[in-house]
């Protein structure tokens, strides 16, 4: 949530994830937190984050 109380979303983390494509499941991780911090702005957290990421060949 950000200082309006407004939820990152399913389509944010949809366009943070197609935005890294090609990238490794380490970077996917690290860029989808990176974009949560920003979207929060410094909004205190009140819920647990949890993502679960596979590679399927």
């Amino acid at each position: 949530m950000d200082q309006g109380m407004n939820p990152f979303g399913e389509d944010r983390i949809m366009e943070s994830l197609a935005s890294r494509r090609n990238a490794s499941l380490d970077d996917l991780a690290h860029g989808l937190l990176a974009d949560i911090r920003g979207y929060v702005d410094g909004a205190e957290q009140y819920d647990d984050m949890t993502f679960l990421f596979m590679r399927v060949e």
